[in-house]
């Protein structure tokens, strides 16, 4: 068994992982559509 400590960590680092990824593709989403929108 590892350790709380790493076991924190790991968990810790994928909340961050999955946090940046939901970012950024809110942030594509959004650019997608704002650039539909310009075309029509």
């Amino acid at each position: 068994m590892s350790k709380p400590s790493e076991r924190n960590r790991g968990a810790l680092k994928f909340g961050l992982g999955l946090l940046t990824f939901i970012i950024l593709a809110i942030i594509i989403y959004n650019s997608i559509s704002f650039w539909g929108f310009r075309q029509g």
